[in-house]
Formats: structure tokens, C-alpha cells, sequence
């Protein structure tokens, strides 16, 4: 098979992409993770919007939601040949800028020869340092959607939770960011308790008015079969 290796790029990054393209599989893929964390990307700057003050990435508009295209090196990004400048930094912080655009995918080298897209859970994973559980499935956002609350929970929303739990049987209350659902902020409060059950109207009671950005609200049992990367914010 022919190499996929972009002309004149040997990063480790970009051989990481073209083992996907010649095998696609949960190996490869978990491979790209991890050479994210450590890898330098390109992402194409907004003409209209940047300033010498700010640099804003351009962002693409896609059917599934706003879609931010990176580059593994100058020679995929030049393929692309959209726009003619771009911001260089480590992918962990692009990542973090990313979810603060409201990003539901990112995808890397647009312009191929191998293309890669990663989805929000995957995005959120890497922008903080972690690579995500590589599930073999294209659903594997619907499937494991829990990460850290980002951005950060407000004061005001962890008071309520605090405060809300007073009294109640609760142990633990942890928070975790699921994918958001039909373009709204998505909170997953997660209860340990013999019985959470009796006390989540209660509690939804005096945490739905603090709800950060307008997020749906949902309730869960905190077990330990739950990912570990939420928010603890009450410990009876």
C-alpha cells in the first residue's frame, strides 16, 4: 500500500494518522491518542474575526454541529488551502479552546490523506491530559459520555448542591459533563446512596434555578463502575 505520510513530514503524530488509514482499528486509534497528548497542531485562523489582539480559530458548520479542523503539520494544512494562517500550540490547549467554542468534533487533517475526527468525549479526554478508552465502536460518545465538568461548575451551583443534600441520605454527589443534547449544556449529577431515587426531586428542586448556561439537569447512582474524571462536590 502506498504511504500515507504526508510529503516531507515524519512526525510521530502523522505516522500515527497513516496507521489508521492503513488499518483502521482500536490499536491505531488509541495510538493517535496518545501521541496527541504530546503533539504540536496547526489550526486555521478566522480572517474576519482575528485581530492583532485576539486570534480566533475558524470554526465549520457542519450538519452535526460546529466541527474545528486541525492540522498534524504545515504540509496537510497547506492541502487544505483555505485560509492562510493559522495558530500553532499544543493540542491539550487547542482542545480546551475548542470546548470553549461549543465544539462538537474535532478533525484532523482535514485535507487527508487520512482523515480522523474525534467526537466530544474524545476532545474533552485529551484537553485534559487523558487519553480516552478506545470502546471499537463509532458510537462510543453516546456510550461513555461522562467527563469533567468544563467549563468549571459555578460557586453558586455547588452551593445549591451542597446545601440540597443536607439532611439526605446521600454520601456522595459527584458532577460530570455529558455530550450536550440538542445544543444544550448536558450536567450528570451522580448520587452514591443505598436509595437515590426519593431524593432527586428534592434536590432538582433547588439545583434546577442555578443550572449553569441553562444545562439539562439527570440523575444517576454513583457506583464504581462510573468513570472517575467528574467533579466530587459533596463527601457526607
Amino acid at each position: 500500500m502506498a504511504d500515507l505520510t504526508p510529503p516531507g513530514d515524519t512526525s510521530a503524530l502523522t505516522a500515527a494518522l497513516a496507521a489508521v488509514g492503513r488499518a483502521p482499528g482500536d490499536a491505531t486509534k488509541a495510538a493517535v491518542y496518545e501521541r496527541l497528548l504530546g503533539a504540536t497542531l496547526l489550526a486555521p485562523l478566522d480572517p474576519l474575526e482575528s485581530t492583532a489582539e485576539q486570534a480566533v480559530m475558524l470554526v465549520e458548520r457542519t450538519p452535526a454541529g460546529l466541527e474545528l479542523p486541525l492540522f498534524s503539520a504545515a504540509e496537510p494544512f497547506r492541502l487544505w488551502g483555505v485560509v492562510p494562517t493559522h495558530l500553532t500550540a499544543a493540542a491539550p490547549e487547542l482542545f480546551q479552546a475548542a470546548l470553549r467554542q461549543g465544539i462538537e468534533r474535532v478533525v484532523l487533517d482535514p485535507a487527508g490523506p487520512v482523515r480522523v475526527a474525534l467526537g466530544s468525549w474524545e476532545v474533552r479526554r485529551i484537553a485534559f491530559n487523558q487519553a480516552p478508552a478506545v470502546h471499537g465502536s463509532p458510537d462510543r460518545d453516546q456510550r461513555t459520555p461522562l467527563g469533567p465538568p468544563d467549563p468549571p461548575l459555578p460557586e453558586a451551583f455547588a452551593d445549591a448542591l451542597r446545601h440540597a443534600l443536607e439532611d439526605q441520605p446521600v454520601t456522595e454527589a459527584t458532577v460530570f459533563e455529558a455530550d450536550p443534547v440538542r445544543g444544550r449544556r448536558h450536567l450528570v449529577i451522580a448520587l452514591r446512596a443505598d436509595d437515590p431515587a426519593p431524593v432527586v426531586d428534592a434536590i432538582h428542586d433547588r439545583l434546577a434555578p442555578e443550572a449553569p448556561d441553562q444545562a439539562l439537569l439527570n440523575y444517576t447512582a454513583l457506583t464504581g463502575e462510573l468513570p472517575a474524571q467528574g467533579t466530587t462536590v459533596y463527601r457526607a
